[in-house]
């Protein structure tokens, strides 16, 4: 999230990473689209308490229940960035190395456009889960965005690990 106040903002390079909590209530049975608007709604809702940030959020938790508080999942996305250079440029740019760390976060899921798609990458807490289970669950990930991109009825299928009925 860059400040827009600064009229020199899309010339500098850094971290202007914002932490936003976001409740997922699962409670209710819905479809993936109904799932997903209501998760986009409390995510504007959410953020409009920015001044609060899930930054001291964690702080305040970790104050009230003297223990390190874990927000397994983060979400990262770069998706709808305006700059048309980089989507469309001929240059290629190889990624060769990367990672992110953040200790209380077991899995930090970042999705950037590219040319051709997307790029979809998984940092993962070492050791926080059994052998294989990242692969496969990675897998499934993909396979169920493959799904809402080539299948419109996905979108209204209730159940998030079947999103077709030969599946």
């Amino acid at each position: 999230h860059r400040d827009d106040k600064c009229a020199e903002i899309g010339s500098i390079v850094g971290d202007f990473t914002v932490v936003d909590l976001l409740e997922v209530d699962h409670s209710r049975k819905a479809s993936f689209n109904e799932q997903a608007m209501k998760i986009q709604k409390q995510l504007w809702s959410d953020m409009e308490n920015a001044d609060f940030s899930g930054v001291a959020v964690m702080r305040e938790l970790k104050r009230l229940k003297e223990r390190d508080v874990l927000f397994p999942v983060v979400f990262t996305s770069t998706l709808g960035f305006k700059d048309e250079t980089i989507r469309t440029s001929d240059k290629k740019f190889v990624l060769t190395y990367k990672i992110s760390q953040t200790p209380q976060v077991l899995i930090d899921c970042q999705i950037s456009e590219e040319k051709d798609g997307i790029l979809i990458n998984w940092d993962v807490r070492r050791d926080a889960f059994p052998n294989g289970l990242i692969s496969s669950a990675f897998s499934e990930f993909t396979a169920i965005l493959d799904r809402l991109v080539d299948n419109d009825s996905a979108w209204e299928s209730v159940s998030a690990y079947k999103l077709s009925d030969n599946q």
